[in-house]
């Protein structure tokens, strides 16, 4: 399994490579998005493309997590939540204080050529640095800033 779970996540740093070296091309995919005044999980942003034979499709998905009252007594999470504030700034990440917020995953998937789910890849930080990469690419960054410092 440990073996799997390697060639993955290699096979995901080698389609980030092929991105950032223009090689795989990917186009903005016309997912369905949900109302922005909804706390339903919401479609950032899909993109498609085609390795070989293969689809692709690279989605970001934004979940709304409730407030809940870390003041309770039988929470188990209130004495975290006494430090978490604290921590979270140290540290640079979300840590649950009980505040609303929302949080963003990143999947990437085989599909048909007409979007059906074939295989999830499972999570992991290269799928994130591949779907920046992404962005980066369909947003054509590089060609704006070229041409703002040819002028």
């Amino acid at each position: 399994m440990a073996n799997e779970t390697n060639s993955v996540l290699e096979a995901v740093i080698r389609l980030l490579r092929l991105t950032q070296e223009g090689v795989l091309k990917w186009s903005l995919d016309s997912y369905s998005e949900t109302p922005l005044d909804s706390h339903e999980p919401r479609i950032e942003g899909a993109f498609t493309t085609k390795y070989k034979a293969t689809y692709l499709r690279l989605i970001a998905q934004r979940e709304y997590h409730p407030a809940r009252d870390v003041t309770a007594p039988n929470d188990p999470y209130r004495l975290w939540s006494t430090y978490s504030s604290h921590l979270s700034r140290a540290l640079g990440v979300k840590v649950d204080d009980g505040k609303p917020y929302w949080s963003k995953e990143v999947y990437l998937q085989i599909v048909t050529e007409y979007g059906r789910v074939l295989w999830t890849f499972p999570k992991n930080h290269a799928t994130h640095d591949l779907y920046n990469a992404v962005e980066y690419q369909v947003a054509g960054v590089n060609s704006l800033v070229e041409e703002l410092l040819k002028e």
